[in-house]
């Protein structure tokens, strides 16, 4: 199979990978219960969710062929 996903995206996808990291650091240091940590990085991977999301979304829906 063909991989579809160009260097923009892979750069994207990196850059999220490294705020993601940056962001559940910042859940380890700010938080003081296990559970607000708990909140704080189920709130930080549905962010990064949405935004990996959004790296890919534009160029997959462009460039995959269609199938019929």
């Amino acid at each position: 199979m063909k991989n579809y996903f160009g260097p923009i995206v892979r750069n994207c996808c990196t850059l999220e990978k490294g705020r993601l990291k940056e962001a559940l650091m910042a859940c380890d240091y700010c938080t003081e219960s296990i559970e607000e940590r708990y909140m704080c990085y189920h709130k930080t991977a549905k962010e990064s969710g949405k935004r990996a999301r959004a790296c890919i979304a534009p160029v997959s829906l462009k460039k995959r062929p269609c199938r019929r």
